[in-house]
């Protein structure tokens, strides 16, 4: 069967609006890794900390009926020097902290897979020449990047500790850890939404300037790794200050994250160092997104 010309047509729809656009190229990155199985089992490896709390919750509610033999509804009080599987059920060191304290190379390696190639996969297929002449901007292309990434990394920072939260709360003989935990959730959601936006950042513009992703999840992990280590030599061998650890960008947002959330932090960091260092780097991370997305330097 041959085609059939219709010749030329006019487009009679209207035209989408920047913020659709922004929401449509952030939900195809989300997608993409959930569509694939390798993704889903890598990513229940990266929530071990998490899954360890609900088989806490699920035994002291459902096996030893609440009796306080496996977690205590106090316990320790505030969780202070990284103890967050030793807090009771009723602290918000229960929910917030498990990832960031007792699984931060979790983290490290789950946003360099979901957010150190997100761009560079883009450059590899030279897909950047296609979205920047067809109504795109570097920027609105950025911020889906980034809104996809940030999402992505709270699907591993809160997602699963809401699920764990909400199977205490119906788990439990009566409403008593509601009326205790309730009030955690908005600090929980803006201290984990601000370590997730701040990871993204980072890795997303860190991401625009190769066409590799398996380089910009090996440069990703090397920073954070190398950097890490020479703040403990600096903190432990040479200058014996804690704010030598400022070198550590990790350190930084986490210290960051629990100064904002209003828990006690390991290093008791001073916060005129720790958010002045912290808005350097984010600073710089978009003067270097905006210098490697420059249209002129994508499309020739």
């Amino acid at each position: 069967m041959g085609l059939k010309d219709f010749g030329f047509r006019i487009y009679e729809g209207g035209r989408t609006s920047v913020t659709s656009r922004v929401l449509h190229l952030a939900w195809l990155e989300v997608a993409r890794f959930f569509r694939s199985k390798k993704f889903l089992l890598f990513y229940i490896f990266c929530i071990l900390p998490a899954l360890m709390q609900f088989v806490l919750v699920f035994l002291e509610f459902v096996v030893f009926e609440g009796s306080g033999q496996i977690l205590g509804m106090e316990g320790m009080g505030r969780m202070g020097h990284r103890r967050p599987f030793q807090t009771g059920i009723s602290n918000f060191s229960f929910y917030f902290g498990p990832m960031l304290e007792t699984g931060p190379m979790l983290v490290w390696l789950f946003s360099a897979v979901v957010g150190a190639g997100s761009l560079a996969r883009d450059r590899a297929e030279n897909a950047l020449e296609i979205y920047f002449t067809r109504g795109i901007r570097p920027v609105h292309y950025f911020l889906a990047k980034w809104g996809a990434v940030t999402f992505l990394i709270l699907c591993q920072l809160l997602f699963p500790f809401l699920v764990i939260w909400l199977s205490a709360i119906f788990l439990a003989p009566d409403w008593t850890l509601f009326e205790k935990t309730v009030s955690y959730l908005p600090r929980m959601m803006y201290g984990q939404l601000f370590i997730a936006g701040t990871l993204a950042l980072w890795t997303t513009s860190l991401s625009s300037s190769t066409a590799s992703p398996r380089f910009a999840a090996m440069r990703w992990l090397g920073i954070f790794f190398t950097f890490r280590v020479i703040g403990q030599i600096f903190y432990k061998r040479i200058f014996m200050d804690s704010h030598a650890l400022l070198v550590s960008p990790w350190t930084i947002v986490k210290e960051a994250g629990f100064w904002i959330v209003d828990e006690p932090t390991r290093y008791q960091l001073r916060e005129i160092y720790l958010f002045r260092v912290w808005f350097g780097l984010c600073v710089a991370a978009l003067f270097w997104t905006r210098n490697k997305l420059q249209t002129g330097r994508v499309v020739a």
